[in-house]
């Protein structure tokens, strides 16, 4: 699998964070800085990250998302068969599942390959070799300061703001490929994006 895989299954998480975030709206007591965890097995899951960074932190809505990733897919798959991505919103203080609506939220995909038509291959990971679709092949990628531009929304900026916590799972059948853990905060900065 090709770990550019594992970066447009970010770009996946953050499309869905900022979709969903007019489910659950609360304004930004304290951020959480951006970190993330590996809640799978770095020992046996064909898909780690050794390093994964997002600024700024805050995430600003308009602004650009920047990321770097280092990660290595250990063998190749040709097609993943599952990706849940589970995301919770601070609200008065505790964490709460955002719902899957129209397929975005908190929601079960069962053709991962298949979101991935939906995307725009940045053409960094192009320069790489991968064009952002299935299949997969066992590789090793370094991305630094990726920019992704997030645009404007017309949502109230109370909505746009708020702490997330969100998990991902790949799997192959019975096989888990990764599990991984995120926290981040978002902002809206009110400024118009290019």
């Amino acid at each position: 699998m090709s770990s550019n895989f594992a970066l447009v299954i970010l770009l996946l998480i953050c499309n869905s964070i900022l979709q969903v975030k007019c489910y659950f709206g609360v304004n930004i007591e304290t951020q959480l800085e951006f970190d993330w965890t590996n809640c799978g097995d770095k020992s046996v899951d064909p898909i780690v990250f050794n390093s994964m960074n997002a600024e700024p932190d805050p995430v600003n809505i308009p602004g650009n998302l920047s990321l770097s990733l280092d990660a290595v897919i250990k063998t190749t798959i040709a097609e993943p068969t599952l990706l849940q991505i589970i995301i919770k919103k601070k609200f008065l203080g505790k964490f709460f599942e955002v719902p899957c609506l129209d397929n975005i939220g908190s929601c079960n995909y069962s053709n991962p390959c298949d979101l991935l038509q939906n995307i725009k291959c940045p053409s960094e990971v192009v320069d790489q070799g991968w064009n952002c679709r299935c299949p997969l092949t066992q590789s090793e990628i370094k991305l630094e300061k990726l920019v992704i531009i997030i645009p404007k929304l017309s949502l109230p900026s109370f909505i746009e703001n708020g702490e997330y916590e969100i998990k991902a799972t790949l799997n192959n059948g019975g096989e888990q490929l990764f599990c991984y853990q995120i926290h981040c905060s978002l902002h809206s900065t009110g400024i118009l994006v290019h």
